[in-house]
Protein backbone atom coordinates (compact mmCIF):
# COMPACT_ATOMS: atom_id res chain seq x y z
CA UNK A 1 0.00 0.00 0.00
CA UNK A 2 2.84 2.31 0.52
CA UNK A 3 4.33 1.82 -2.82
CA UNK A 4 0.81 2.06 -4.68
CA UNK A 5 0.29 5.27 -2.96
CA UNK A 6 3.61 7.15 -3.24
CA UNK A 7 3.60 5.96 -7.22
CA UNK A 8 -0.07 7.28 -7.52
CA UNK A 9 1.46 10.35 -5.69
CA UNK A 10 4.24 10.71 -8.18
CA UNK A 11 3.79 9.25 -11.48
CA UNK A 12 7.21 10.19 -12.34
CA UNK A 13 8.95 7.38 -9.82
CA UNK A 14 8.87 4.04 -9.45
CA UNK A 15 9.80 1.80 -6.47
CA UNK A 16 11.40 -0.84 -6.59
CA UNK A 17 11.37 -2.86 -3.73
CA UNK A 18 14.69 -5.30 -2.44
CA UNK A 19 13.64 -7.51 0.53
CA UNK A 20 16.11 -8.66 2.79
CA UNK A 21 16.07 -11.51 5.39
CA UNK A 22 14.82 -9.90 9.00
CA UNK A 23 17.34 -11.99 11.20
CA UNK A 24 20.21 -10.57 8.17
CA UNK A 25 19.18 -7.22 7.77
CA UNK A 26 21.58 -5.33 9.98
CA UNK A 27 24.31 -6.84 8.65
CA UNK A 28 23.23 -7.09 5.25
CA UNK A 29 22.11 -3.49 4.75
CA UNK A 30 25.51 -1.71 6.94
CA UNK A 31 27.68 -4.07 4.23
CA UNK A 32 25.53 -2.74 1.33
CA UNK A 33 25.94 0.87 2.30
CA UNK A 34 29.44 0.38 3.48
CA UNK A 35 30.24 -1.04 -0.45
CA UNK A 36 28.51 2.03 -2.08
CA UNK A 37 25.29 0.22 -2.52
CA UNK A 38 23.36 3.04 -4.53
CA UNK A 39 19.59 2.20 -2.59
CA UNK A 40 17.82 5.52 -2.38
CA UNK A 41 16.38 4.80 1.22
CA UNK A 42 16.90 2.20 3.75
CA UNK A 43 14.06 1.45 6.69
CA UNK A 44 15.42 1.88 10.15
CA UNK A 45 15.34 -1.96 12.12
CA UNK A 46 17.87 -0.73 14.86
CA UNK A 47 18.44 2.65 16.17
CA UNK A 48 21.83 1.77 17.07
CA UNK A 49 22.57 1.18 13.16
CA UNK A 50 21.45 4.59 12.18
CA UNK A 51 23.87 5.87 14.09
CA UNK A 52 27.04 4.11 12.90
CA UNK A 53 25.56 4.67 9.11
CA UNK A 54 25.40 8.38 10.08
CA UNK A 55 29.02 8.91 11.49
CA UNK A 56 30.18 6.73 8.95
CA UNK A 57 28.87 9.39 6.34
CA UNK A 58 27.02 6.26 4.81
CA UNK A 59 24.00 8.19 5.38
CA UNK A 60 22.24 11.77 4.12
CA UNK A 61 20.79 14.60 6.84
CA UNK A 62 17.18 14.97 5.84
CA UNK A 63 17.34 18.69 7.63
CA UNK A 64 17.44 20.93 4.69
CA UNK A 65 14.83 18.75 2.77
CA UNK A 66 12.65 18.89 6.19
CA UNK A 67 12.70 23.11 6.12
CA UNK A 68 12.61 23.36 2.07
CA UNK A 69 9.37 22.06 1.86
CA UNK A 70 8.29 23.27 5.37
CA UNK A 71 6.96 19.50 6.94
CA UNK A 72 4.68 19.57 9.87
CA UNK A 73 7.43 17.08 11.82
CA UNK A 74 4.84 17.62 15.06
CA UNK A 75 2.93 14.95 13.53
CA UNK A 76 5.54 12.74 15.08
CA UNK A 77 4.89 13.60 18.74
CA UNK A 78 8.43 13.47 19.83
CA UNK A 79 9.45 10.64 18.05
CA UNK A 80 11.20 11.96 15.58
CA UNK A 81 13.92 12.46 17.73
CA UNK A 82 14.93 9.12 17.84
CA UNK A 83 16.58 9.39 14.55
CA UNK A 84 19.00 12.67 15.05
CA UNK A 85 22.27 11.16 14.91
CA UNK A 86 24.57 11.80 18.30
CA UNK A 87 27.66 12.48 15.76
CA UNK A 88 26.11 15.87 14.04
CA UNK A 89 22.85 16.23 15.83
CA UNK A 90 21.28 16.12 11.62
CA UNK A 91 17.83 14.39 11.56
CA UNK A 92 18.55 10.89 9.18
CA UNK A 93 15.70 9.41 8.68
CA UNK A 94 11.59 9.55 10.25
CA UNK A 95 8.94 7.19 11.53
CA UNK A 96 6.68 5.74 8.40
CA UNK A 97 4.73 3.89 9.88
CA UNK A 98 2.98 2.24 13.65
CA UNK A 99 2.37 -0.86 15.48
CA UNK A 100 0.09 -1.39 17.97
CA UNK A 101 0.41 0.24 21.54
CA UNK A 102 -0.16 -1.73 24.22
CA UNK A 103 0.53 -1.18 27.82
CA UNK A 104 1.20 -2.88 30.82
CA UNK A 105 0.44 -1.48 34.23
CA UNK A 106 0.93 -2.43 37.74
CA UNK A 107 -2.47 -2.80 39.80
CA UNK A 108 -0.81 -2.72 43.27
CA UNK A 109 0.99 0.63 42.14
CA UNK A 110 -2.02 2.17 41.24
CA UNK A 111 -3.82 1.38 44.35
CA UNK A 112 -1.06 2.27 46.25
CA UNK A 113 -0.62 5.42 44.78
CA UNK A 114 -4.88 5.99 44.82
CA UNK A 115 -5.05 6.24 40.74
CA UNK A 116 -7.51 5.34 39.01
CA UNK A 117 -6.75 2.62 36.46
CA UNK A 118 -5.94 3.89 32.98
CA UNK A 119 -8.27 3.90 30.33
CA UNK A 120 -9.06 4.07 26.29
CA UNK A 121 -9.23 7.63 26.18
CA UNK A 122 -5.81 8.69 28.08
CA UNK A 123 -4.28 11.61 25.97
CA UNK A 124 -0.37 11.83 25.80
CA UNK A 125 -0.40 14.44 28.95
CA UNK A 126 -2.64 12.51 31.01
CA UNK A 127 -0.25 9.72 30.64
CA UNK A 128 2.70 12.08 31.45
CA UNK A 129 0.25 13.29 34.57
CA UNK A 130 -0.17 9.93 36.08
CA UNK A 131 3.23 8.53 35.50
CA UNK A 132 5.09 11.34 38.31
CA UNK A 133 2.15 10.06 40.79
CA UNK A 134 2.75 6.49 40.00
CA UNK A 135 6.29 6.37 39.39
CA UNK A 136 9.07 5.35 41.68
CA UNK A 137 11.41 7.98 40.54
CA UNK A 138 10.93 11.87 40.09
CA UNK A 139 10.57 13.11 36.50
CA UNK A 140 11.82 17.23 37.05
CA UNK A 141 11.13 17.85 33.65
CA UNK A 142 7.54 18.93 32.87
CA UNK A 143 7.07 16.34 29.85
CA UNK A 144 8.56 12.92 29.35
CA UNK A 145 10.70 14.65 26.08
CA UNK A 146 13.30 14.52 28.29
CA UNK A 147 12.81 10.69 28.82
CA UNK A 148 13.98 10.87 24.62
CA UNK A 149 17.23 12.46 26.27
CA UNK A 150 18.31 9.65 28.48
CA UNK A 151 17.71 7.18 25.84
CA UNK A 152 19.84 9.28 23.45
CA UNK A 153 22.39 9.10 26.52
CA UNK A 154 22.28 5.97 26.84
CA UNK A 155 22.58 4.68 23.25
CA UNK A 156 25.86 7.18 22.99
CA UNK A 157 27.68 5.88 26.65
CA UNK A 158 26.83 1.95 25.14
CA UNK A 159 28.59 3.32 21.66
CA UNK A 160 31.65 5.04 23.60
CA UNK A 161 31.95 1.78 25.65
CA UNK A 162 32.08 -0.40 22.83
CA UNK A 163 34.17 1.76 20.59
CA UNK A 164 36.66 2.32 23.53
CA UNK A 165 36.74 -1.56 23.58
CA UNK A 166 37.65 -2.35 20.38
CA UNK A 167 40.00 0.58 19.79
CA UNK A 168 41.89 -0.95 23.39
CA UNK A 169 42.10 -4.51 22.08
CA UNK A 170 42.81 -3.54 18.56
CA UNK A 171 46.02 -1.19 18.89
CA UNK A 172 47.21 -3.83 22.39
CA UNK A 173 47.14 -6.55 19.94
CA UNK A 174 49.36 -4.87 17.64
CA UNK A 175 51.95 -4.01 19.93
CA UNK A 176 51.62 -7.35 21.32
CA UNK A 177 52.67 -8.18 17.86
CA UNK A 178 55.08 -5.74 17.02
CA UNK A 179 56.87 -6.71 20.40
CA UNK A 180 56.77 -10.43 19.24
CA UNK A 181 58.32 -9.91 16.37
CA UNK A 182 61.26 -7.94 17.45
CA UNK A 183 59.92 -4.86 15.59
CA UNK A 184 59.33 -2.64 19.15
CA UNK A 185 61.55 -2.82 22.40
CA UNK A 186 59.67 -3.11 25.48
CA UNK A 187 59.74 0.27 26.26
CA UNK A 188 58.35 1.82 23.18
CA UNK A 189 55.07 -0.68 23.81
CA UNK A 190 55.13 0.47 26.92
CA UNK A 191 55.20 4.68 26.51
CA UNK A 192 52.92 3.60 23.23
CA UNK A 193 50.43 1.60 25.85
CA UNK A 194 50.58 4.27 28.04
CA UNK A 195 49.66 7.20 25.19
CA UNK A 196 47.10 5.46 24.23
CA UNK A 197 45.14 5.12 27.32
CA UNK A 198 45.64 8.87 27.75
CA UNK A 199 44.14 9.69 24.68
CA UNK A 200 41.25 7.07 24.69
CA UNK A 201 40.47 8.55 28.39
CA UNK A 202 41.01 11.98 27.28
CA UNK A 203 38.43 11.14 24.60
CA UNK A 204 35.64 9.83 26.67
CA UNK A 205 35.73 13.30 28.62
CA UNK A 206 34.56 14.71 26.00
CA UNK A 207 30.12 15.57 25.62
CA UNK A 208 28.52 12.35 24.61
CA UNK A 209 25.63 14.23 23.01
CA UNK A 210 26.23 17.08 20.30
Amino acid sequence: AIKEGFEAANPDIKIEWVDLASQDYNIKASTMLSGGDTTDLYCVKELSDLQNWSKEGLVVPMNDMIAADGYDMSKYAGMDACYVSLADGQQYALPFRADFWVMFYNKDLFDKAGVAYPTNDWTWDEYAAIAREVADITIGANDLYSLLTLRRLSCALMERIHSNYRKIISFNFLLICLGVAGVLPPATSALLHNASTLVISLKSMTKLLA
